[in-house]
């Protein structure tokens, strides 16, 4: 066996630590997960809570609490104080909009209401309202239909300005169509978009204006950068230059390991022997470590019954 200088003995000895506190920690997680599993296959006993007995009676005195209490009440939470809400409820009636087998009137326009005011999801909603989802949608739906039925006295139409409008806020507004359509030709007379990308650079990328390109190679040393007619060849340059430069590196990193490993500054084969022979040992030991304190859990356990 040859004999170690004091830079490899260091690192033997390393390694050794290394190969023990893996070995340990292995062990110790599996007398982790074996407690674990233990305590998984013992029987716990869950509280059980008693249904309420009288479940359609809690919908009824929610929705009371909701549109018959005060008006402070109703319009935090349905945006509306209580005579709005039985005026919408009146004109929802005139339009064929009727109670349902299981849900009032008043509930379901209370149910679109408090969708619009919270801008909630089902699930809250279908909680507040001790509903299911498909009850809470169907619902609101249907609610939605008869308001937009009421559409020609909730919404007003607008009427057009005539040419002879003498009011004078119009006359800032009168050149806003010529300046729209101005915008919009000069975006269509544009030339086509070309694409800089930024291979070297303060942030290397791709780029659709020149201005922005010249902010990341101005004033940066080696910088490289090149224009493209489309995106797709744009990214495909800069995929390929991010893979040569990978490769580079690959290249430089192991021309460095075959130098460092003729200097001397590998172990021998023997060295690398005589270590895996004590992790072979440490794990032995960690595994008959492991079976002892299972026996240990094991007695513990029904020992005590």
């Amino acid at each position: 066996m040859p004999r170690l200088n004091r830079k490899q003995k260091r690192r033997r000895e390393e390694q050794e630590g290394f190969m023990a506190l893996h070995a340990f920690m292995n062990a110790v997680i599996g007398v982790f997960r074996l407690y674990l599993f233990i305590m998984s296959t013992i029987p716990h006993r869950r509280p059980e809570l008693s249904p309420n007995p009288d479940f359609y009676q809690t919908q009824v005195n929610n929705i009371n609490r909701l549109v018959r209490g005060n008006d402070v009440d109703c319009h935090d939470q349905l945006r509306v104080n209580r005579h709005i809400f039985m005026r919408l409820c009146c004109l929802v009636r005139g339009v064929g909009l009727r109670d349902s087998r299981n849900v009032c009137l008043e509930e379901r326009v209370a149910i679109f209401l408090w969708v619009l005011a919270h801008h909630t999801k089902q699930r809250r909603t279908k909680f507040h309202f001790y509903r299911s989802s498909e009850t809470i949608s169907r619902h609101f739906n249907v609610v939605l239909q008869a308001v937009l039925r009421l559409h020609r006295m909730l919404l007003e139409t607008p009427e057009p300005v005539p040419a002879n409008y003498q009011d004078s806020r119009w006359n800032w507004f009168q050149l806003c169509e010529g300046v729209i359509s101005a915008v919009v030709f000069s975006m269509a007379s544009e030339d086509k978009v070309k694409y800089w990308v930024v291979f070297v650079g303060r942030k290397p990328g791709i780029y659709t204006s020149w201005a922005a390109a010249e902010l990341q190679v101005n004033g940066y040393a080696g910088n490289m950068k090149k224009k493209y007619n489309t995106l797709d060849e744009a990214e495909e340059a800069l995929l390929a230059f991010h893979e040569e430069r990978y490769r580079l590196m690959q290249d430089m990193q192991l021309a460095q390991t075959k130098h460092q490993s003729s200097d001397g500054g590998s172990t021998s084969t023997s060295d690398f022997e005589e270590a895996q022979h004590t992790s072979l040992t440490t794990y032995f030991v960690g595994t008959i470590f492991l079976a002892f304190v299972c026996c240990i859990l094991f007695a513990h356990l029904f020992g005590s019954e």
